[in-house]
């Protein structure tokens, strides 16, 4: 019987072989890629486009564009298209982000024949009815409002300002004004330059077969495609109207903290692994220092967490916690405190072993199902990343040393330039 009382031994991992996704280029010139994987006969459809905040020329347009895909076509309202969604037991989701925007469908795999004439019709003949497009602004002006009643949400907020610039669209969350001045008609332009007729890639997931590589290929395939003219900018043309203070929350009794600053560093890099794990052991798991000491020994917060987000053309390096008020200065001090400890001292043996098999286990349990593998093979085409970039991961990850952690905490989590926000 198993002793629940005694924990599993920690085992070593075995070679990762990442499964390569599969591309052919459509009669369109728009690229294919497929993993043929899975058990189940579904299919997981994605159309990705360079459509992402990055390249508005009017503040927020390209989040508008994406989301008024859904309201309805030339031969299809959005009621009805939601309707046939639903008949084949599939769904349809529309993303946007500040690199690219696109569209994934779930479905059964023999629903595709259908599920492509309706993303035709979406990408080739969408309409943006102005009663439907005043009713997703208001939607989106009334999440605002919730989320401007939150601290985490006004510090996030401001902390990403502070590190890009506000004109930056990595620097770039909405305002109620930024909203409330667009208009339909750049909506429409927005989508006439950027998704009408557009470059695009699709990723396809599942039980795929020959048949449905052909089912794509004669619909997708055969969408009329011209140069993308629309700039990457990296700077929004369009400066933000100055604005008023932000207004704290009535009566929070909490503050919360966003300290980290930009990052010169990408994915390539050969000290991006290095600070990922240095990330780790500041803050990136459970057992990570930020987490014993303000967490467990002091009491001073439920979660406090490290990341580095990145983004094709940017990356930062964040700290978040929620706190009382009161503790707020304790807190912010006992972070430098733990960043200071990293910059001059080693770390020891065991602390490093655990990092790298918690960050190598959270790897290897990140890729178990088609999609997972998917997503994978996604970033090392969006990024142009090596082909085998994951299946030499966990060997990145063993070859840090104890120096090396010291030395990306210098270099990198600097005083300099470091941000700190609380709100």
């Amino acid at each position: 019987m198993l002793n629940r009382q005694i924990a599993p031994e920690i085992q070593d991992f075995n070679k990762v072989k990442l499964p390569k996704a599969e591309s052919i280029i459509l009669p369109n010139q728009i690229p294919l890629y497929f993993l043929n994987l899975g058990q189940q006969p579904i299919i997981k459809l994605e159309l990705i486009f360079e459509a992402g905040f990055s390249y508005d020329q009017n503040l927020g347009v390209s989040f508008f564009a994406n989301k008024m895909l859904s309201e309805g076509t030339k031969r299809h309202t959005a009621k009805q298209i939601a309707g046939q969604l639903e008949q084949m037991g599939a769904f349809i989701e529309y993303g946007h982000g500040v690199d690219r925007a696109g569209i994934t469908v779930h479905c059964l795999n023999k629903h595709l024949s259908k599920i492509v004439l309706l993303l035709q019709s979406i990408l080739t003949e969408s309409i943006f009815p102005e009663k439907e497009f005043l009713i997703q602004k208001n939607q989106t002006l009334q999440n605002l409002s919730v989320n401007e009643g939150k601290t985490a949400y006004l510090a996030g907020r401001k902390f990403k300002e502070q590190i890009f610039g506000i004109d930056n669209p990595y620097g770039f969350s909405f305002y109620q004004e930024d909203i409330n001045n667009i208009s339909i008609d750049q909506v429409k332009s927005f989508y006439t330059s950027t998704y009408l007729q557009k470059p695009f890639k699709i990723f396809a997931t599942g039980q795929i077969s020959e048949q449905h590589i052909s089912v794509i290929t004669e619909t997708l395939g055969k969408i009329s495609i011209k140069p993308n003219t629309q700039p990457f900018t990296n700077k929004l043309l369009t400066a933000r109207p100055k604005t008023t203070p932000t207004a704290l929350p009535h009566g929070s009794l909490q503050t919360s903290i966003r300290i980290g600053k930009s990052l010169d560093i990408n994915r390539k890099s050969q000290n991006y692994t290095k600070l990922l794990l240095t990330n780790e052991i500041l803050g990136g798991y459970f057992g990570s220092r930020l987490m014993k000491n303000i967490r467990e020994e002091k009491g001073l917060t439920y979660g406090i967490s490290s990341g580095i987000p990145q983004f094709s053309n940017g990356s930062y390096f964040v700290i978040t916690s929620d706190v009382k008020k009161e503790n707020a200065e304790i807190v912010v001090s006992e972070i430098k405190n733990e960043i200071h400890t990293l910059q001059t001292s080693l770390v020891t043996d065991t602390e490093l072993d655990t990092a790298k098999k918690f960050m190598i286990g959270q790897f290897i349990g990140s890729i178990n199902t088609p999609f997972e593998i998917m997503e994978r093979n996604k970033l090392i085409i969006l990024e142009n990343l090596a082909l085998n970039h994951y299946d030499e991961y966990p060997d990145r990850i063993l070859s840090v040393h104890k120096s090396d952690i010291q030395e990306i905490s210098n270099q990198f989590l600097s005083e300099d330039g470091l941000y700190s926000i609380q709100m």
